[in-house]
């Protein structure tokens, strides 16, 4: 008798999960996901790794050099697209890598 009381609480608790899922499922179309969205996200990430890579490598190069003012801007310049690349991913550059997982990710049309 125990187990009547529960199993039929059960049951009703299964049926009303199953509800509120396909309640939920049905509102997934109102976002307008497009799986396109993390190829782009990818691309970005990639494109933005390889411009503080770039611009560390000429600064890195420029620093260990003679330091004319034509070089000293060089640097500043340098140091400037770092710390602008570095403001908007919200990372600083040594914290900054591109995830193996985000490595060429082709989008496929449904």
């Amino acid at each position: 008798m125990a187990d009547g009381g529960h199993a039929g609480s059960k049951e009703k608790r299964w049926n009303e999960f199953q509800e509120l899922d396909q309640k939920l499922q049905n509102t997934f179309p109102k976002f307008h996901y497009k799986p396109c969205v993390l190829e782009e996200m990818t691309t970005v990430t990639q494109n933005i790794h390889d411009k503080l890579q770039g611009s560390w490598t000429l600064l890195t190069r420029l620093e260990a050099g003679r330091k004319s003012k034509e070089e000293q801007n060089l640097i500043a310049g340098e140091q400037h697209k770092i710390q602008a690349l570095e403001a908007f991913v919200r990372l600083p550059r040594k914290s900054f890598s591109r995830p193996k997982a985000l490595e060429p990710v082709r989008c496929r049309v449904r």
